[in-house]
């Protein structure tokens, strides 16, 4: 029987997003990083075969080991027209059957998994070569490791897709010329290449826990590899460190709320309204440990304050009984490390929590919004207009409310975003 387009494209698109950075970094391996673009071509072109195959055949029993064997071959003829390697051809060829044979006897599971996620390690580090710009490096990881569109990675920078491409092909052009080696660095390198690690993962939770387009808000697949490829760096002696402790207590703070972000009709949520007992308790307590082991820094990083603040959330009984004004002590102390329009909205919303629930007079969070109105990266944020919409509505003020719930929906690019202000506007 033949399989329908629909289940093909599902069922490829999830072994896409588990194994495609596995199989760039084990071809990187073996051709070598100057080969970086080869790796991604070929593991590509297996993917497009499995497209058109799996349509008339069926998908086959082991789909991974499928893909693996088709790039493998056409790795193999690769290599075989190839004469810039001839001289290490054979034990190219070792190695590609070696890598075909996934589920080889006498290799137990542990063994399988150390072997992929040394290989994924050393390619995240692969792609924060020093001689490549930081954004660059960044861009690399999300694509080659992540497997990320050029469209994703662009709205992460909020540059165009043909910037971002140009970028790329001019990176592996300069790996090809240097070809390093595929290792781990020294521990007198590791420091600030982990640190553009962090940043890339940073970014990838982010496009995850917040998606700007398309019909989902949650992308749980690439915060799950933001947290899979981060414990892979904290399991390393030398790669670990607090910042990276800190980030991962960010991550699983916020990847506790899951659950509680929809409601049984497949409804958006906002914290405020959400079922605290359907928060992740696992995921919670995990993610307080590691904010726990982070605290031995000598000085706090972004991450550290974001954590903080994720934690107050996480901790608190009840919306209205947050920490409100702590909440406000570390955007202050955010904005001395990291000023943008973001961190400034944030604190303006934190604050005009602060101000309502502890009855205040005052209405500085709220002036403070409007005032970013005027800010050209805000002009089409969707949280600044439904923040102050949500805010005034509360303070029973309907007719502005509906204004800024209009100005939310036109900027809005996600189906249940879309639906959740639409449906704030019915109430009205």
């Amino acid at each position: 029987m033949v399989a329908s387009n629909g289940s093909i494209n599902r069922e490829l698109d999830q072994v896409f997003r588990k194994n495609w950075g596995q199989m760039v970094a084990a071809l990187t391996r073996i051709l070598g990083t100057g080969r970086l673009d080869q790796a991604e071509a070929l593991v590509q072109e297996a993917f497009v075969s499995a497209l058109s195959s799996w349509a008339f055949s069926g998908v086959p029993e082991n789909p991974v080991a499928w893909l693996i064997t088709t790039a493998k071959n056409k790795a193999l003829d690769q290599i075989k027209h190839d004469k810039i390697h001839t001289n290490k051809s054979d034990d190219m060829r070792k190695q590609l059957e070696d890598w075909a044979k996934p589920t080889q006897k006498g290799a137990s599971e542990t063994t399988l998994k150390t072997e992929v996620g040394d290989d994924l390690l050393r390619m995240m580090y692969v792609c924060c070569f020093p001689e490549l710009s930081s954004e660059v490096q960044v861009a690399l990881i999300l694509k080659n490791l992540c497997g990320l569109s050029l469209k994703e990675i662009a709205r992460g920078f909020l540059q165009k897709d043909k910037t971002i491409e140009q970028r790329l092909t001019r990176a592996r052009m300069l790996l090809r010329e240097k070809n390093p080696a595929f290792e781990i660095p020294s521990p007198s390198e590791i420091k600030d290449r982990t640190a553009t690690v962090f940043d890339a993962l940073y970014l990838l939770f982010n496009e995850g826990y917040a998606a700007t387009e398309g019909d989902l808000v949650i992308r749980r697949d690439l915060c799950s590899d933001a947290i899979n490829y981060l414990d892979l760096i904290l399991a390393h002696p030398t790669a670990s460190c607090p910042e990276g402790q800190a980030l991962q207590g960010l991550f699983c703070l916020q990847a506790s709320r899951f659950a509680a972000r929809f409601d049984s009709a497949g409804d958006l949520v906002i914290m405020e309204d959400q079922d605290r007992t359907a928060w992740d308790m696992d995921l919670l307590r995990k993610g307080l440990w590691h904010l726990n082991q982070a605290m031995s820094a000598q000085s706090l990083s972004v991450f550290h304050i974001e954590a903080g603040i994720a934690a107050e959330y996480a901790t608190a009984p009840s919306f209205p009984e947050t920490n409100w004004r702590q909440i406000v002590n570390y955007y202050d102390l955010l904005s001395a490390l990291k000023n943008n329009p973001i961190v400034a909205l944030n604190r303006a919303v934190a604050l005009a929590h602060q101000e309502f629930y502890e009855k205040s007079n005052t209405t500085a969070g709220l002036s403070t919004l409007y005032a970013l109105e005027n800010k050209d990266e805000l002009k089409h944020y969707h949280l600044l207009y439904a923040a102050i919409a949500t805010l005034e509505r509360r303070r029973g003020h309907d007719t502005v409310a509906k204004t800024y719930f209009e100005k939310a929906l036109g900027c809005v690019k996600t189906g249940p975003e879309k639906l959740f202000l639409m449906k704030r506007l019915r109430e009205m």
